[in-house]
């Protein structure tokens, strides 16, 4: 994001961001609100000689209680794996004036051979948030994210380390949970 964005009345838009990996091209808009950005992420694939759009996330609720802004850190697409398979997932962090401990989240969709695609998993965690504040490493059938969390009263900070593994439709967290034993004592 460039901060550099003019207020008025009517809001305000960042850049947007484009990423071109291998058969699909992802883009991420940001439209401006109190405090920060509301990001909406898309993936397309060519078909037919063209950009088709085959998955969106965004906010479409803006309701008091449902309405949760996001600042999308990655767009991951695995590989295919068995029946041509894909996971696609969304790494990112609560957007507004929260200081440096937000909630984190990691979103995951099943992508069926036709690119179709089921929501599998929507993790969240209060954590640092740094830069990157949330990375992660996608495969067909699962989603391994890092991210900087405890501090303050919490302890010392360290590197935590969640691992979703899919199956049939449903993310799993799994081992491990850290990378060092000094941050796998943290986290238990």
């Amino acid at each position: 994001m460039t901060g550099d964005c003019q207020t008025n009345p009517l809001g305000y838009i960042d850049d947007v961001r484009i990423t071109h990996a291998g058969e699909f091209l992802t883009v991420v808009t940001a439209a401006g609100i109190n405090c920060g950005y509301d990001e909406s992420a898309y993936a397309y694939a060519w078909r037919n000689g063209r950009w088709q759009r085959f998955w969106e996330s965004e906010q479409n609720s803006y309701t008091k209680e449902s309405y949760r802004p996001q600042q999308i850190n990655a767009v991951l697409i695995s590989t295919p794996g068995a029946g041509d398979r894909r996971l696609l997932a969304t790494l990112g962090a609560q957007s507004g004036c929260l200081g440096g401990f937000k909630d984190l989240y990691a979103r995951a969709w099943r992508l069926d051979a036709g690119l179709v695609s089921t929501r599998v998993l929507d993790w969240s965690a209060y954590a640092d948030d740094g830069y990157p504040a949330i990375q992660g490493r996608i495969r067909p059938d699962d989603l391994v994210v890092q991210y900087t969390t405890g501090g303050l009263a919490d302890g010392d900070t360290h590197t935590a380390i969640r691992h979703f593994e899919v199956h049939n439709g449903v993310a799993v967290q799994t081992d491990p949970i850290a990378g060092r034993p000094h941050d796998f004592v943290l986290e238990w």
